[in-house]
C-alpha cells in the first residue's frame, strides 16, 4: 500500500490553512518540512505539542520528515547559502547533526523514522569529495541508527548526490541499513535526466521514500514547475514499474511551482486529484 502525502508548506506557509486544505482534498498523511515559516528541527517543545495536537484534531499522520539536513557545506568557511534550505538556523556540519538528534526525539511523536537527507552543497567536483562525503555519511548513518531514524537521500541538483547514478553511488558505497534514496523523478527531469526509465532503473532497488513533482521545459530553456501529470515526468510508467517492483511506502507530493513558495492552491490541488488518479489507474491500493 502507498501513502498518499503532501509537505504541508507547499500548500500554504500557514501551517492551520495547509491541514485544513489537505483534509479537504481528502489525504490522509503529511510530510513535515516547516511549519509557519520555521524549520520543524527548529521549533521549541511548545510548538511541537501544537503541531501535533492540530493533525491529531485532523486525523492526519506524517509520513516522513521533509528534513534538511546535510544541505551544508563539506568544508568551512564558504561565503553566502547554495540553495534553498527550508528556514533552517543550522548551516554547519556539526550544527545538522544536531538537527538528527532533534529529529530522532521527534519520531516517537509523530510516529515515522523516515527523514531526508542530502549529500552536502555541490562541489566543483563531487568525484574529489567523494570518499569524505561518503565517510561522514557514514558517521551520518551510525547517529541515525543510535536515533531510530532512516535516512532518505534525495537525488538534488544543488548537492554532491545531484543525479540518480551519484546518489546510487553514495548510498551503495555507505552500505548501511539506515539509508537509502529518495526518489525525486521530477528533479532528474529538471536537470536533463530521463526520471523514468532511466533515472529509476539506476536506484529502483533502494528507494525508501517518493518526492513526486513535474516539470515543463520553456523554449528559452527555462524550467517550471507544472501539474503532476501534465508535464515531461513519465509518471504512468514510473508508477506502474513501481507496482511490479514490490515499492510500499509514501509516495509525497512537492509540485514546486515556486521555489520555497507555496503554488496556487487550484494547481496544487489538481496536483492531488491527478496523483490519485494515476495511482488509482495502475492498480495500486493506498491510503
Amino acid at each position: 500500500m502507498w501513502k498518499l502525502a503532501i509537505i504541508t508548506d507547499e500548500v500554504s506557509h500557514d501551517f492551520e490553512e495547509a491541514l485544513d486544505r489537505i483534509k479537504e482534498w481528502g489525504l490522509k498523511y503529511v510530510e513535515l518540512r516547516t511549519v509557519d515559516r520555521t524549520n520543524l528541527a527548529d521549533l521549541d517543545d511548545a510548538a511541537i505539542a501544537r503541531v501535533k495536537r492540530l493533525l491529531d484534531e485532523r486525523g492526519l499522520e506524517v509520513v516522513a520528515f521533509a528534513s534538511p539536513f546535510l544541505k551544508c557545506y563539506l568544508h568551512e568557511p564558504k561565503a553566502g547559502p547554495a540553495g534553498d534550505a527550508f528556514f533552517s538556523q543550522a548551516s554547519t556540519y556539526p550544527e545538522h547533526l544536531q538537527i538528527l538528534k532533534r529529529l530522532g526525539d521527534l519520531s516517537k511523536l509523530f510516529g515515522t523514522k523516515i527523514t531526508r537527507c542530502f549529500s552536502f552543497w555541490r562541489e566543483d567536483d563531487p568525484s574529489a569529495v567523494f570518499d569524505e562525503v561518503v565517510e561522514r555519511l557514514k558517521e551520518s548513518c551510525r547517529l541515525a541508527e543510535q536515533y531510530g531514524l532512516i535516512l532518505a537521500m534525495e537525488n538534488e541538483n544543488s548537492c554532491n548526490g545531484g543525479t540518480p547514478q551519484e546518489v546510487r553511488d553514495l548510498v551503495w558505497a555507505v552500505d548501511s541499513p539506515v539509508l537509502g534514496v529518495m526518489w525525486d523523478g521530477g528533479n532528474a527531469q529538471w536537470a536533463d535526466i530521463e526520471a523514468y526509465p532511466a533515472g529509476y532503473s539506476l536506484v529502483k532497488d533502494r528507494i525508501f521514500h517518493v518526492h513526486v513533482k513535474d516539470v515543463i521545459v520553456e523554449p528559452d530553456d527555462a524550467r517550471h514547475g507544472t501539474t503532476l501529470g501534465e508535464g515531461l515526468v513519465d509518471f504512468p510508467g514510473m508508477f506502474a514499474a513501481m507496482k511490479a517492483d514490490g515499492y510500499q511506502g509514501g509516495v509525497s507530493l512537492e509540485p514546486h511551482f515556486k521555489a520555497g513558495e507555496p503554488g496556487p492552491p487550484d494547481k496544487v490541488k489538481a496536483c492531488v486529484t491527478n496523483l490519485k488518479k494515476l495511482v488509482a489507474e495502475v492498480g495500486v491500493e493506498h491510503a
